[in-house]
């Protein structure tokens, strides 16, 4: 990938990467180096497990970029309400309210 941005970092607008599994997430980040890249497509990526964080980094370095392919958004709602919820349980353990539910079972002895 550095080769290919210090090539084409200036003049690249259009790149398929649809399929390429030898691609590491490194690598994908280093995408930030075409500046003049306005469509990007990601489709097949599957060794990539962190495909929201990626482009939203992409996007926000060059705001003219469309990344098709990738249903990220949907990722990145769900680490928003995963953050929501461990940020209110935090909440409630500084505060000291948390609610521990207990089940016992028919065979529980309480002492």
């Amino acid at each position: 990938m550095d080769k290919l941005a210090y090539m084409f970092a200036e003049r690249l607008e259009f790149l398929d990467i649809s399929g390429c599994t030898g691609l590491t997430e490194g690598a994908l980040c280093s995408l930030v180096r075409f500046r003049k890249l306005k469509t990007l497509v990601m489709r097949n990526l599957p060794q990539v497990t962190n495909m929201a964080v990626i482009c939203a980094i992409l996007e926000d370095s060059n705001p003219d970029l469309k990344i098709f392919g990738v249903d990220y958004e949907q990722r990145l709602n769900e680490i928003k309400t995963e953050n929501e919820r461990l940020e209110k349980q935090a909440k409630e353990i500084e505060d000291n309210t948390i609610t521990v539910e207990t089940v016992h079972g028919p065979d529980h002895v309480l002492d």
